[in-house]
């Protein structure tokens, strides 16, 4: 459905004529996600010359659609509500008149180690992180750090198992590879590292251990 949102951008950018103003200086998007791709669309609505400019050779940032095997599989997003009410995507799909369709999927993350898989709540079960600690040592690396890969060898050594399992998983949830990823996305790791997925979907051990020490976090 998301795809469909893009495809329809897309076809109006193409069909659409820029109307240009004498005073109106011609405006450029950076960024081919669904962000940039919704202020062109807004831009143009509006009667504003746009440029939109994209690193890849694709649009769509996070939301990467694809066929295998006749069937469709999200390789990027696959959240839209995550955690909300998603008001200015749902808006987007009403304008557009597509149809929504929703499921439910239960994952269960492992780690192969050439024998066995081990489900990776039980790695992280060894660690015996302290929240509060966790918490301030990213936010101390944050701000020393020019990427996520080196945030998380702040915390992982990158010949750990632990680290392949993170690296994976912030690229799958993030979008970007962690060499890629700016440091503002710390607060993802944290919640990894405690056992759930990012703010709106703590671990039980995040929301245990996390109560008092700050309200952020409960």
């Amino acid at each position: 459905m998301i795809l469909r949102i893009i495809f329809c951008m897309s076809a109006l950018f193409s069909s659409m004529p820029a109307i240009s103003f004498a005073n109106n200086p011609k405006v450029v998007v950076i960024g081919g996600g669904i962000a940039g791709l919704t202020a062109a669309y807004r831009l143009q609505k509006a009667g504003i010359s746009i440029d939109l400019y994209e690193a890849r050779s694709r649009i769509g940032g996070r939301i990467f659609t694809a066929k295998i095997n006749g069937r469709i599989a999200e390789l990027g997003g696959q959240n839209i509500n995550d955690g909300g009410e998603a008001v200015n995507l749902n808006r987007l799909i009403d304008e557009f008149a597509l149809q929504r369709t929703s499921s439910r999927v239960y994952l269960k993350h492992c780690y192969f180690n050439g024998t066995n898989l081990i489900p990776i709540h039980e790695i992280l079960k060894k660690r015996e992180l302290d929240p509060a600690i966790l918490k301030q040592e990213l936010d101390r690396l944050a701000l020393t750090s020019s990427s996520m890969e080196e945030v998380l060898e702040g915390i992982v050594s990158s010949q750990d198992p632990l680290y392949k399992i993170l690296a994976v998983r912030m690229a799958a949830y993030e979008g970007g590879t962690i060499e890629k990823l700016s440091p503002l996305y710390t607060d993802t790791l944290f919640h990894m590292l405690l056992g759930g997925i990012c703010s709106v979907h703590q671990g039980n051990r995040n929301r245990t251990r996390s109560r008092g020490y700050g309200g952020g976090y409960e």
